[in-house]
C-alpha cells in the first residue's frame, strides 16, 4: 500500500512479522512493515507515519540518530505515540503510551522522566494539557 507524507513524499506499507516481539509495526526509512492483524488499524499507521516524516525531515539520518542517541529515541518515539492515541487520549491511553515506552525502547531515562516528556510532547501537538 502506497501512502504520502507531506502530501508529496512516497511510504510504503507492507505486511511482515520481521520486527520485535512487542512491535506491530516497525518503520525503517519510508517502509513501513506492519503485522497482518494491524494492516487496518489507523492509529497505527499513524504512528509509523511520523517516522517516515522524522526520516525525510532529518534528510536520512533518523535511523542512525534512532540507533545512536537515546534523547532521539525518546524524541522520535513520544512524538509518534502522541499521534497514535490522538487528540483526545484518555488517561489509560496516556498511561500505556508512557509504559510502552519505559519498557521498549532502550531508555536510560526515569518513568517519571519520560511520563513528564510525553505530557509535554501531548501539550505541543494538542495544544492542550492532557488529563
Amino acid at each position: 500500500m502506497l501512502k504520502f507524507v507531506y502530501g508529496v513524499l512516497p511510504a510504503w506499507i507492507v505486511q511482515s512479522d520481521n520486527m520485535p516481539d512487542f512491535a506491530v509495526g516497525n518503520t525503517v526509512a519510508m517502509v513501513i512493515k506492519m503485522r497482518a492483524d494491524y494492516m487496518a488499524s489507523d492509529a497505527v499507521v499513524k504512528h509509523e507515519l511520523v517516522h517516515v516524516k522524522q526520516f525525510y525531515r532529518t534528510l536520512g539520518l533518523h535511523s542512525i540518530l534512532y540507533g545512536a542517541v537515546a534523547r532521539y529515541r525518546l524524541y522520535s518515539e513520544a512524538e509518534a505515540y502522541a499521534v497514535q492515541i490522538g487528540e483526545h487520549a484518555s488517561e489509560w491511553d496516556i498511561m500505556w503510551a508512557v509504559d510502552s515506552l519505559a519498557a521498549n525502547y532502550n531508555l536510560p531515562m526515569s518513568k517519571a522522566y519520560i511520563q513528564n516528556y510525553f505530557l509535554q510532547k501531548l501539550h505541543t501537538l494538542f495544544g492542550r494539557l492532557m488529563p
